[in-house]
C-alpha cells in the first residue's frame, strides 16, 4: 500500500489537540444555532415521560421500568434526559440540544481513536478526512438536530467504545480480560440506549474472526457475555413493555409504515432490499433530498420496474466486487468500510425485519460513519494517482463546501415542528403516514392561535393533507376519523358525519362510534347519540368519559329514571367505576339532595375520583 503524504494534513494528524478544536468547531459552525430550535416531531415521546415528572433520585431510577413509547426498551435515553430533569426542573430545548451536539461532538472523537487503534499510522490523515466528513455529512442532520434522537447518538457513541475496547482487548501480548468486560458493558449500555448498538457486536465478531484468530477462548467469551446481556435486556424489556395496556401492539409495524408488514415473502424482502440499498445510497451520497417521514406509497418497496431496484443491485454488485478485491489486496481500510457499513445497517435494510417508514436518515447514522471512511480512501486514492497533492485537498474542500451548505439548509427546517412540516410536506404528498403526521401538525397549529386568518389557512392545510393522505390510501380509517374530528371543530356536522361513517367501514376497532356520539350530541339529535356512547362503550367498559356521556344524554333527555338506573348497574357489575358514583353525585346535586350528591363524590374518591367541592348556598 502506498503511504499517503500530505505535509499539511501529515501535520495536523500529528496534534491531537488541533484535531479536537477543529471538529468541535466545525460541529459547532454547522450546528451551534440548534441551541435556540424548539421541541419537534416526536420529541413528546420524551416529554411526555419525564418532563416534570422526575422530582427525586428514586423517581429518576424508576425511569428503568419504563417502556420507550410503549414500542421499545431504551432506559438510558430516558436516563439521560432525566437527569436533566432533575437538575433543571423541566426539560428545555436549549439545554436538550446543546447536549446533543456535545454527544455528537463525543462521538467524532471516539471514531477518531477506534480507527487509529484499527489502522497504521500512515493512514492517520486518511482517518482524519473521513471524521471532518462524517461532522458534516447531509444525511445525519436528523439525528443532530431532533432531541427524540438521542437515542442514535448515545447508541453509537457507546458502541464505539465498546469496538475500541475490544481492539484493546486483543491487541495485548496477553489477553486482558478487564478491556472485554469494558467492551461488554459499554456493548450492553448501548443496546439499552438503542438495539442499532448490536451493529457493533456484528463488526467486533467479524474484526477478531477475520483479522485476529490468536484464542479462540476469547471469542467464546465474548459470545457468551453478548448472549447474557441481550437476555437481561429483553427480560428488561419485557417487564416494561408488557406493563403497557396496548402490550399487543407492541412492535408491530403497520402496512402505511411498511408494505413489508404484509408481505413476508423471500422474494418480497430481496425485492425491497435492492430498493432499500439504492434509497440509502442516494442519501448518503447526497443526491436526493431529506425528509421527516418517507413510508408508503412516497417509495416504491416492493417494485421491480423502476430506476432504484436496478441501481440497488448493479450498487450491491459493485460493493461486492469491491469487497473481494479489497480481501484479495488485503486492503483493511476498503474492508472495513464495507464490512462496517452494511453490518451496521442491516438491520435497516428491509431483508430481515420491515422497518417503519421503510427508510429513515436516522437508521444509518452509525453505517454513515464507514461510508465516510470510503469516500475518503477514494479521495486519497485518486491523488495518488494524479499525483498531485493539490488535488486531494481541492477535493476534499469541495466535498466539505457542499455538505456543509447542504446540511446548513437542512438544519434550517429543524427549527421547530412547524417549520419542519411547511418545508417538507408539500414533496410529501405520496406519503400516507407523512400526510397523516402533517394534518395532526397543522391541527395543533390551529387550535393554539386566535389570529382568524391565520386559523383559516391552517384550516385549510388540516383538510389538504388529510385529503391528500386519503387519496395515497383511501382504505385508511384514521385520516377520515381526523376529517370527522377537523370538520366538527370547524362547525361542518354534516362533512364530519360523512367521513366518520367511512372511517367506521374500515376501522376494526370503532373508535369512530364514540365521535359520531359527539357530533349528534352536539347537534341535539339525542337518540342517535345514546345509540353511538353506548355501541362505543361495549367496545370500551371502563370509559369514563363514555359513561359520563351516555348518564348525561340521559338527564338531557329527561328519562331520569334511565339515568338512574345506568349508574346503579354499573356499580353492581363494578363497585369500582368512580364515573358511576361522579354521576350520581351530580345527578342528586341537581336534584338538591347535597347530602346524598355529597355521600356517592366520597365514594368515588375512594376508587380514584378527584375531590368535588359541593357549595352550599346558606
Amino acid at each position: 500500500m502506498k503511504k499517503y503524504n500530505n505535509k499539511m494534513l501529515n501535520k495536523l494528524h500529528n496534534k491531537n489537540s488541533y484535531q479536537y478544536c477543529m471538529l468541535f468547531i466545525l460541529i459547532f459552525l454547522v450546528y451551534g444555532r440548534t441551541i435556540w430550535f424548539d421541541f419537534n416531531l416526536d420529541d413528546t415521546i420524551i416529554t411526555d415521560a419525564i418532563n416534570e415528572k422526575i422530582k427525586t433520585v428514586n423517581d429518576l431510577f424508576s425511569i428503568f421500568k419504563l417502556s420507550y413509547n410503549n414500542t421499545d426498551y431504551r432506559p438510558i435515553v430516558l436516563f439521560s434526559f432525566g437527569i436533566e430533569n432533575l437538575i433543571f426542573g423541566s426539560l428545555q430545548p436549549s439545554i436538550s440540544h446543546f447536549i446533543n451536539i456535545i454527544l455528537f461532538f463525543l462521538i467524532t472523537l471516539a471514531a477518531l481513536q477506534l480507527f487509529k487503534a484499527l489502522f497504521d499510522p500512515n493512514k492517520n490523515s486518511l482517518i482524519f478526512v473521513a471524521i471532518v466528513l462524517f461532522c458534516v455529512l447531509p444525511v445525519n442532520s436528523e439525528v443532530v438536530c431532533s432531541i427524540k434522537c438521542r437515542d442514535n447518538l448515545l447508541s453509537m457513541l457507546f458502541g464505539l467504545y465498546s469496538s475500541l475496547f475490544f481492539i484493546r482487548f486483543l491487541e495485548k501480548e496477553r489477553l486482558n480480560y478487564l478491556f472485554l468486560l469494558i467492551s461488554v458493558l459499554f456493548t450492553f449500555l448501548g443496546i439499552l440506549s438503542k438495539m442499532d448498538a448490536i451493529g457493533f457486536v456484528f463488526f467486533n465478531l467479524f474484526y477478531y474472526i477475520y483479522y485476529y484468530k490468536k484464542d479462540w477462548k476469547a471469542i467464546l467469551y465474548y459470545s457468551l457475555c453478548i448472549i447474557i446481556i441481550t437476555n437481561i435486556v429483553n427480560e428488561l424489556s419485557q417487564n416494561a413493555l408488557f406493563a403497557e395496556e396496548n402490550s399487543k401492539y407492541i412492535g408491530l409495524t403497520t402496512f402505511t409504515e411498511n408494505p413489508l408488514s404484509t408481505s413476508n415473502l423471500i422474494g418480497f424482502k430481496l425485492i425491497a432490499f435492492a430498493n432499500t440499498i439504492y434509497y440509502y445510497f442516494t442519501r448518503l451520497v447526497p443526491i436526493s433530498d431529506f425528509r421527516y417521514y418517507y413510508g408508503y406509497n412516497y417509495l416504491k418497496v416492493l417494485s421491480t420496474d423502476t430506476i432504484s431496484f436496478y441501481c440497488g443491485l448493479v450498487i450491491l454488485i459493485l460493493f461486492i466486487l469491491l469487497l473481494i478485491r479489497f480481501i484479495i489486496n488485503n486492503n483493511k481500510v476498503g474492508v472495513i468500510g464495507i464490512l462496517g457499513l452494511f453490518l451496521t445497517s442491516i438491520y435497516a435494510l428491509n431483508l430481515f425485519i420491515p422497518v417503519a417508514g421503510i427508510i429513515a436518515d436516522r437508521y444509518i447514522f452509525i453505517a454513515s460513519l464507514f461510508f465516510c471512511l470510503l469516500l475518503s480512501y477514494f479521495l486519497f486514492k485518486i491523488s495518488n494517482f494524479l499525483k498531485k497533492e493539490i488535488y486531494l485537498l481541492s477535493m476534499i474542500l469541495t466535498i466539505l463546501l457542499f455538505f456543509i451548505v447542504t446540511t446548513s439548509i437542512r438544519v434550517g427546517a429543524w427549527k421547530n415542528i412547524y417549520t419542519l412540516i411547511k418545508t417538507d410536506a408539500p414533496k410529501l404528498t405520496n406519503s400516507y403516514e407523512a400526510m397523516r403526521i402533517a394534518s395532526s401538525v397543522y391541527m395543533s397549529e390551529y387550535e393554539k392561535t386566535d389570529k382568524e386568518e391565520v386559523k383559516q389557512e391552517l384550516q385549510q392545510k388540516c383538510i389538504y393533507y388529510a385529503e391528500k393522505g386519503i387519496e395515497v390510501y383511501p382504505k385508511n380509517y384514521l385520516l377520515h376519523q381526523f376529517l370527522g374530528q377537523y370538520y366538527f371543530k370547524f362547525n361542518k356536522p354534516d362533512k364530519s358525519l360523512e367521513h366518520l361513517h367511512i372511517s367506521l367501514k374500515n376501522d376494526s376497532s370503532k373508535t369512530s362510534y364514540f365521535y359520531l356520539g359527539d357530533i349528534h350530541y352536539s347537534i341535539k339529535n339525542l337518540d342517535s347519540a345514546l345509540y353511538y356512547y353506548k355501541v362505543a362503550l361495549k367496545k370500551n367498559p371502563s370509559s369514563p368519559v363514555l359513561i359520563n356521556n351516555i348518564s348525561t344524554v340521559y338527564f338531557e333527555m329527561g328519562d331520569k329514571e334511565k339515568c338512574l338506573q345506568f349508574n346503579y348497574d354499573l356499580l353492581k357489575n363494578d363497585s369500582s367505576i368512580f364515573a358511576a358514583y361522579e354521576n350520581l353525585g351530580y345527578y342528586y346535586l341537581a336534584e338538591k339532595d347535597t347530602a346524598k350528591a355529597e355521600s356517592y363524590f366520597k365514594q368515588g374518591e375512594k376508587y380514584g375520583l378527584p375531590p368535588v367541592k359541593i357549595r352550599y348556598n346558606n
